[in-house]
């Protein structure tokens, strides 16, 4: 299925329901009211090489994300922020439910991409709603940070390395707690 066939689905259930994102609303309201430590990241996908698909959805249940180097730093329980390079939207939020893995040869095999992206942790997808019709939205990191820095100066928010090819920069909780505010509040 493509993935303007996918939102077409999304308004459509929008239509009816009334609410398109009740699941992805509950998952980050608990997310928001949750204590537990951990770390929250925001991470660029995609093929910088390729023109960005912007009508790939992100509604799966699990999500595997893929790094360049070992996430060593990133553990189960974290926070992973996705974006899409090339357009920089946000497309998912998802919590790490493993520790990384190496690229099997078979895997390399059957997807020689990997090679460039041999590492990667499973996720759980809070946000699979506002996933199947993120680019619909303008959620952009660099411009929220912006906003999110004007309102906050007693806490800045950097994300300067991923200018400079970082594949995962670690965020403030409170910036993640902004941008999980601003998916729920779209309407």
């Amino acid at each position: 299925m493509s993935g303007r066939e996918l939102s077409r689905i999304g308004r459509e259930r929008f239509n009816r329901t009334g609410s398109r994102r009740t699941m992805d609303n509950a998952s980050l309201t608990r997310l928001l009211s949750d204590d537990r430590v951990r770390e929250y990241w925001l991470k660029p996908t995609g093929n910088p090489e390729r023109p960005p698909e912007v009508h790939t959805v992100f509604n799966q249940a699990r999500v595997r994300v893929e790094f360049r180097e070992r996430p060593r730093s990133v553990r189960i329980g974290d926070i992973l922020i996705l974006y899409r390079i090339g357009v920089s939207m946000i497309t998912c939020v998802t919590e790490c439910l493993t520790a990384p893995v190496y690229v099997t040869q078979e895997e390399l095999q059957t997807e020689p991409w990997r090679e460039r992206w041999p590492w990667s942790v499973e996720t759980r997808n809070l946000t699979p709603e506002y996933g199947s019709v993120w680019n619909e939205y303008d959620l952009q990191p660099f411009p929220l940070v912006r906003e999110y820095n004007q309102l906050h100066p007693e806490e800045p928010q950097g994300l300067g390395a991923l200018q400079f090819s970082k594949d995962k920069v670690k965020i403030r909780r409170r910036f993640a707690e902004f941008i999980m505010q601003r998916i729920i509040q779209l309407p």
